[in-house]
């Protein structure tokens, strides 16, 4: 059974010390806090682990009857993820990335100086390479 010390900062993406900077997420983050209603189409927003979690459990106390009727059938493809994709990235940026609950550390934005910013760019962007031993 794998321990929580199987993989220590430095290793498998987690960070050695606390990132202090600004945290630019595009690609899934993006559009998870679309989904959940924290971020829009234009502009720049700054969230927090918490904000990721408080969307996420109010989006899963909606029925899903209710939550499907509210999106058309291409959206729900993808909203359907939102409650545990809310919650994933809540517990990545604290657990992984080191972030303080309520820091507001995360930039979520589509758009970069004009320029759209597409899904491998993002994550390239927010998350530092694997290396597989």
């Amino acid at each position: 059974m794998p321990q929580e010390d199987d993989c220590p900062p430095g290793r498998c993406g987690k960070l050695t010390q606390p990132f202090l900077g600004t945290f630019y997420g595009a690609g899934n983050y993006y559009y998870v806090a679309r989904l959940l209603r924290l971020a829009s189409h234009t502009g720049t927003v700054f969230l927090s682990a918490d904000d990721f979690a408080a969307a996420a459990r109010s989006a899963c106390a909606v029925p899903w009857l209710q939550t499907r009727a509210e999106w058309n059938t291409s959206a729900w493809l993808h909203v359907r993820f939102g409650c545990f994709s809310g919650l994933y990235i809540s517990g990545l940026l604290q657990h992984e990335y080191g972030f303080a609950r309520a820091s507001r550390q995360l930039a979520i934005a589509h758009t970069l100086h004009g320029a759209k910013v597409e899904w491998a760019l993002g994550r390239r962007a927010t998350s530092p390479p694997r290396r597989h031993t």
